[in-house]
């Protein structure tokens, strides 16, 4: 399950960034990515805890306000990860760099 999850999770991931106005109109697409990234977090390993983490880390650096806008339902699906000790130092160690971002503005 590994290998797949290795390739799929980043093409999932890009289903949930909004790049342009056309793309806002896949709602549903996005939710379904949400969904699926979901799955993975139950049933992989942190190599896809990692994977999402550092697509949470782009989102919020990124200067297209609908990829910051993605870093939300990203770190939604993290909450599914089996191993509540290592969710929540990711959760802080994100909240962290949200408050910094907020910081600097």
């Amino acid at each position: 399950m590994a290998n797949v999850s290795e390739k799929m999770v980043p093409q999932v991931i890009k289903l949930m960034l909004i790049h342009t106005k056309e793309d806002m109109d896949f709602k549903e697409m996005r939710e379904s990515a949400s969904k699926t990234l979901s799955m993975f977090c139950e049933s992989c390993d942190k190599k896809v805890i990692d994977t999402i983490t550092g697509a949470i880390s782009y989102a919020l650096s990124s200067k297209v306000v609908g990829e910051r806008q993605a870093s939300v339902p990203l770190f939604a699906t993290l909450c599914d990860f089996s191993d509540e000790e290592y969710i929540e130092d990711c959760l802080k160690r994100g909240f962290e760099t949200m408050f910094n971002l907020v910081k600097d503005d």
